[in-house]
C-alpha cells in the first residue's frame, strides 16, 4: 500500500474521489475519517472505518499517478479483541495476509503470506520503556525456500518520546552484512500539537510520534535533503492540513477529515 511513503503519511480530507458507504457502527468522536494528499501529478487518499468500540475495521485507499490503483486493508482480531492480523488486497495483485505474534502486549513478529505460502517476516525489538528500537526483515528465496536477511531499521528517540532518527539498512550479499542506506532525522517537534499519524509507519499499536514534526532531514551516502512541514488548524484546534515543502520549491498538501 502506502509505498509513495513520505507523502502519504499525514492525512487529507476526501474530495469525493471514493464513494463512501454508510457505516453501521458510528465511530468515536475525533477519529480520523479520511485523508487525501495532492502532489505534483498524483493523488493518494484513504477512508477509515471503525468498529463501534473504536477499533479499526478497514482502510480503503486509492492512488492516481495518473493510473488508478485501489486497495483495502482489513483488520482481524482474536476473541480477546487483540489485533491478530490483516488482509491486504490491491488491484491486480495477489492478496496478502499478515499474521502477528505477541510477547505480552507487544507485537514481536509479523509474517506475510500469499496463497498460503509464507513469503517474508519482520521481527520487532523494544527498549525497556516499550519504544520500538529495531525491525529486522527476512524474505523467502523462491529457489531454496530459505528465509534470508533483507533489511533492518533502527530507531532512536528524543527525551520527550518522539522519534529522533531512523536508520534504514539493506543487506549486501557480496559483503554479507547490513549497509546503511538512508538516515531520516526529525530534529524538532511542536510539543503542544498532537500528531494524527506517524510520518514513518511501522506496525499497528506502535506510535513513533505523539507530536507533529516541523521537518525531517533525509540523508543517503551521497545526498542530503531537508523537507519542511507547514500546518493549519481549525478554530477548535483540530488539524486541517499539512504542506510538505521540498528544497526545489515543490510541495504536497495533505488534508484531514474527522468524524464529528
Amino acid at each position: 500500500m502506502k509505498s509513495l511513503y513520505p507523502i502519504f503519511l499525514f492525512a487529507v480530507a476526501f474530495c469525493g474521489c471514493i464513494e463512501q458507504e454508510p457505516t453501521t457502527n458510528p465511530p468515536q468522536k475525533s477519529q480520523l475519517r479520511a485523508l487525501q494528499t495532492i502532489g505534483q501529478g498524483w493523488t493518494y487518499q484513504e477512508e477509515y472505518r471503525y468498529h463501534s468500540d473504536g477499533r479499526v475495521e478497514e482502510i480503503r485507499w486509492e492512488r492516481n499517478t495518473p493510473f488508478t490503483t485501489q486497495g483495502v486493508e482489513t483488520y482481524q482480531y482474536d476473541n480477546n479483541l487483540q489485533l491478530s492480523g490483516m488482509v491486504k488486497e490491491m488491484t491486480g495483485l495477489v492478496t496478502e495476509e499478515i499474521r502477528y505474534r505477541y510477547s505480552g502486549s507487544q507485537i514481536v513478529e509479523a509474517s506475510s503470506y500469499s496463497n498460503g505460502v509464507k513469503e517474508s517476516y519482520t521481527l520487532y525489538s523494544y527498549n525497556p520503556t516499550g519504544q520500538l528500537v529495531k525491525t529486522q526483515f527476512f524474505k523467502r528465496n523462491p529457489s531454496t525456500n530459505e528465509m534470508l536477511a533483507d533489511g533492518e531499521t533502527r530507531f532512536s528517540y528524543h527525551q520527550h518520546g518522539n522519534v529522533q532518527e531512523i536508520q534504514e539498512f539493506v543487506f549486501d550479499l557480496q559483503e554479507s552484512r547490513m549497509k546503511l542506506h538512508t538516515t531520516r532525522t526529525f530534529p524538532e517537534y511542536l510539543l503542544n500539537r498532537e500528531a494524527v499519524l506517524d510520518a514513518y509507519p511501522t506496525i499497528p499499536k506502535v506510535r513513533l510520534q505523539k507530536n507533529l514534526p516541523t521537518k525531517y532531514v533525509l540523508m543517503t551516502p551521497s545526498t542530503q535533503m531537508e523537507v519542511k512541514f507547514d500546518y493549519r488548524w481549525m478554530p477548535d484546534g483540530i488539524l486541517l492540513d499539512r504542506t510538505a515543502i521540498y528544497p526545489d520549491g515543490t510541495s504536497e498538501q495533505t488534508v484531514f477529515t474527522f468524524f464529528p
